[in-house]
């Protein structure tokens, strides 16, 4: 694998790692921090979720295609 490659790879690893992350604090119901606050907050965090979820889905392409 090229370095260049194997950087994304890592980069994967990371954003899935943070997605997991993220997707435990606004899932978790008893989650005081995430239930206190403000409405567009909460707004913002999902939509950070779902862009997350969205650039591992480009990720996974480009390293499904790297042998191509």
């Amino acid at each position: 694998m090229q370095p260049h490659q194997e950087r994304v790879v890592a980069e994967l690893k990371d954003l899935t790692s943070k997605r997991e992350r993220l997707g435990t604090f606004i899932s978790n119901p008893t989650n005081s921090t995430y239930a206190a606050l403000p409405d567009a907050e909460k707004t913002r965090l999902r939509r950070q979720f779902d862009i997350m979820v969205q650039y591992e889905g480009v990720l996974q392409e480009r390293i499904d295609n790297f042998a191509a």
